[in-house]
């Protein structure tokens, strides 16, 4: 009865150590997927279910399971493996797919919703960008591309001076 205690503390002590090291990997898991970092996030989630399966499986295959005295393994390991498969569902954390993009601006925030396109004086077409929600309105010439003057601008967003139209920006009614 003596060599089952001593070889229980020793599978005690050993699956200690195996638990510890699957949590560490878990938490360098979690930290590579937060800073976006693909290959380590790989090979740590691989690693991650490979230690806490064969936890689980040495368990079970010891007879140790379902046992009382064994039970804070099984729950750890188990605790270890959802927590990573949780994880991987959800996709959390991970980086903002628009953390490269300029600060402000969002990815569809810089697209047409109706495809609408402005037309310069020189007739090159240039996509339209709005930034909250205002969309600048470009000074035409009034020449024969169907461009409208100053003044049908001013009149069409409430303004009416036709001085209002003619500023720096190109935008109407003082909006930026």
């Amino acid at each position: 009865m003596a060599k089952k205690r001593n070889r229980y503390r020793e599978m005690e002590r050993f699956m200690t150590y195996f638990l510890a090291g699957d949590g560490v990997v878990f938490l360098l898991f979690l930290l590579a997927s937060g800073l976006g970092v693909t290959w380590l996030k790989v090979i740590t989630a691989l690693l991650c279910i490979g230690v806490s399966a064969l936890g689980i499986g040495y368990l079970y295959l010891s007879g140790e399971l379902l046992r009382p005295r064994s039970r804070w393994m099984t729950v750890g390991f188990a605790a270890v493996l959802v927590c990573l498969l949780f994880s991987l569902i959800l996709r959390y954390p991970s980086p903002d797919p628009a953390a490269g993009k300029n600060p402000g601006t969002s990815q569809t925030g810089n697209q047409q919703t109706d495809g609408q396109q402005s037309q310069s004086t020189d007739g090159d077409q240039q996509q339209n960008q709005s930034t909250g929600g205002q969309q600048e309105v470009p000074q035409n010439s009034g020449d024969a591309s169907g461009g409208t003057t100053g003044a049908q601008q001013s009149d069409a967003s409430g303004s009416s001076d036709a001085s209002d139209s003619s500023d720096a920006s190109g935008d109407s009614g003082g909006q930026q």
